[in-house]
């Protein structure tokens, strides 16, 4: 059965909420499109004609957000390629959700051999895998309209980066793109976000002042007869179209971040973008080995012990932040997601979540930390 892409384009593009369309038909097999009646899920059924002219259910596939829901009804009937047309619609939406998040409080990743006695300890532990069937959650890879639009941002991005890949500054990107529409609570003074991690900074109050100020000429653009420069980042959402901008860090402003311990590991970009709360979001390769830069940090053990969606959410954000920091550990990044995994699939044949193994396994992306609870949660 071949789905047309123009039309399921158009079915995208003109079906009304609660309505429904026929994308395909073939060999008493229909294939349709419908969306909900309050517009926010696509459901994608396959059906077949038995004896009598009944249509019996084969497969359903819901898409809400960037999660897919898949339900079997006829395990008897392979079905294959219906992630294709999760992928397309995903992509023709692409938009950055308003979620709730909160800072995160992971071990200090800062010295490699202590990170390698954290992945031991992983290696050693059985922790808490959510494992599922049905869901699946798409990544970054799924927002290719996203990175086209912010190409100029993705590249200032990865220039901060100079050991990063492209993937990685484009993750970054929907990181940045997140955290600006974000309902997270950071509204408290003489903080920062770090886009790539999510920890928070805390800087002093001169330097938080004189970041502040940088906003006026995020709304102007280059100013002339200086050094400050902004670079636009368009952020297509659920409430319409925003636009804001990566404003670079002018060096004086610099030297008074690197006295808050503030600095970057080689003489590499510094920009911060100005969230609709509030907060600050910092791009930068942050030394996190600084001896007077002020990070909350949970301990290894703590980490160990929280059972919870969040604690898992946690280990997957402690592998991505070592592995981004340390070039030797990258290797390690597809053997401690899968190993983050075994305990479950030694005991369940059923799939693991695709899009995180994506993000860790292969596109080596920190837009892991823009994953919330609800990505990784089953039924």
């Amino acid at each position: 059965m071949t789905v047309p892409k123009g039309f399921l384009v158009l079915s995208y593009k003109e079906l009304i909420s609660g309505a429904s369309a026929q994308l395909a038909s073939a060999d008493n097999y229909d294939l349709v499109y419908q969306l909900s009646g309050d517009g926010t899920t696509s459901c994608i059924s396959l059906s077949r004609q038995a004896a009598g002219g009944a249509r019996l259910a084969v497969c359903d596939m819901y898409v809400l957000d960037r999660t897919v829901k898949y339900l079997e009804h006829s395990p008897d009937i392979e079905v294959t390629g219906m992630r294709h047309i999760a992928n397309h619609i995903i992509k023709k939406k692409q938009i950055i959700y308003g979620v709730r998040f909160t800072p995160t409080v992971i071990p200090s990743y800062a010295d490699v051999d202590k990170c390698r006695a954290v992945f031991e300890s992983m290696r050693a532990c059985k922790v808490y895998t959510p494992v599922q069937s049905v869901y699946e959650t798409h990544g970054q890879s799924c927002f290719k309209t996203f990175n086209h639009f912010n190409c100029k941002a993705v590249s200032r991005i990865l220039s901060s980066f100079p050991n990063q890949s492209l993937i990685f500054a484009r993750g970054v990107c929907m990181n940045v793109a997140s955290l600006h529409v974000s309902h997270a609570p950071w509204v408290e003074e003489h903080k920062l976000i770090v886009a790539h991690t999510f920890q928070e900074i805390y800087i002093k109050k001169n330097a938080y002042d004189a970041l502040k100020k940088l906003s006026v000429s995020a709304c102007v653009g280059t100013k002339k007869g200086g050094d400050t420069k902004t670079n636009v980042l368009t952020i297509n959402t659920e409430n319409g179209l925003y636009r804001t901008s990566l404003v670079s860090v002018e060096n004086s402003i610099r030297q008074m971040l690197s006295e808050c311990g503030v600095s970057t590991r080689s003489e590499s970009s510094m920009y911060v973008c100005f969230n609709l709360n509030g907060s600050i979001s910092l791009v930068a390769d942050v030394d996190m080995n600084s001896p007077s830069i002020v990070v909350s940090h949970q301990s290894t053990p703590d980490m160990m012990r929280d059972d919870s969606m969040d604690g898992s959410l946690n280990r997957l954000r402690f592998i991505n932040s070592a592995c981004a920091y340390h070039r030797e550990l990258r290797p390690m990044l597809s053997e401690m997601s899968t190993h983050w995994n075994s305990a479950e699939s030694a005991r369940n044949s059923n799939e693991y979540n695709n899009s995180v193994k994506l993000m860790l396994s292969k596109d080596n992306s920190p837009a892991i930390h823009a994953l919330s609870s609800h990505d990784l949660s089953s039924d």
